[in-house]
This record gives structure tokens, C-alpha cells and sequence, in this order.
């Protein structure tokens, strides 16, 4: 007597529910920070505090909430 290996039942095809263009939202003009400040300055913040702490996340977790 053989004995077969039940096969797993076929799984659906994923749908990625933010590519379709009527869920996607525009990018604000101006970058701005959580903070409200530019992007660009809010990271130079957080670019320092990586390079000092030799990319460590933890001791720059300030910075990277105001990044947000």
C-alpha cells in the first residue's frame, strides 16, 4: 500500500492594497519633520548622533522621534 502526503490546500494570491493608485495619497511639497522642522535639518541631527554613538539606534531614540 502507498501512502501519499496530503498537499497543502492552494493558497490565494496576494493583493497589495496600498499599490492601487486610488489608496495612494500625494507627498506633501514641503518636507517637513514631526517636529515641523525640514527634513533635512531634523536628520542632520540624527546623522550625528548615529556617526558619535557608532550606529547605535538606542542612545538616538530622540532624535529619531523627532525625525518622525
Amino acid at each position: 500500500m502507498k501512502f501519499f502526503e496530503k498537499l497543502p490546500p492552494k493558497q490565494e494570491k496576494e493583493v497589495c492594497i496600498d499599490c492601487d493608485k486610488k489608496n495612494q495619497k500625494d507627498l506633501p511639497s514641503v518636507s517637513t519633520s514631526g517636529e515641523g522642522m525640514p527634513c533635512e535639518l531634523t536628520y542632520t541631527f540624527v546623522s550625528k548622533c548615529m556617526s558619535k554613538y557608532a550606529g547605535q539606534v538606542a542612545p538616538c531614540a530622540e532624535e529619531w522621534d523627532a525625525f518622525r
